[in-house]
Parts: structure tokens; C-alpha cells; sequence
């Protein structure tokens, strides 16, 4: 019983691990993205590395069960919609 509560704790420490790798990585995304400011002014950094990261988890794509060029597109035009400021025609 304990191998099997030790192999949890590792494996829940790897989750840990790869969720915050995730996060930074989503982070230092969003930091450039804001910077072009492109992003809609309601939304802070915080605000738009959460959606990220949130959207883009694997589990998102579980869940819905689609082809992951299918998933692929509707995350990007989900995203855009969601974060990015209208294009203005000139």
C-alpha cells in the first residue's frame, strides 16, 4: 500500500511539474502578447495566461473528442475572439 501511495505522490509531483512548466510557458507567451497590444484592454496578463492555460490543456481536447486539426482551429479562433482586440478595417 505504501509503493502505491509513494508512486501517487510522484506522479501527482510530475502533474505538478509539468502544469507549472505549462504555465510559465503560456505566461512568457502572454507577456508578449500584451506587449503588442493586441490583447483586449479588459484583460491583465494574470487574466489571459489563465484562459491559456486553461484552453489549451489536454483535457479541453479529451473532452470534446475532436480530430486535433478541428480542436486546433476552433482553440485559435476561440482565443482570437475571446482575447485579441476587433482588426479595424482601414
Amino acid at each position: 500500500m505504501r509503493a502505491i501511495a509513494a508512486e501517487a505522490g510522484v506522479s501527482e509531483l510530475i502533474s505538478d511539474e509539468g502544469e507549472h512548466a505549462m504555465r510559465a510557458n503560456c505566461l512568457a507567451v502572454v507577456e508578449a502578447l500584451v506587449a503588442t497590444g493586441e490583447v483586449r484592454e479588459e484583460f491583465d496578463v494574470v487574466a489571459v495566461a489563465d484562459v491559456l492555460v486553461t484552453m489549451c490543456s489536454p483535457h479541453v481536447h479529451q473532452v470534446l473528442g475532436w480530430p486535433a486539426d478541428r480542436c486546433r482551429d476552433w482553440l485559435a479562433d476561440t482565443l482570437e475572439a475571446s482575447l485579441l482586440r476587433p482588426v479595424r478595417a482601414p
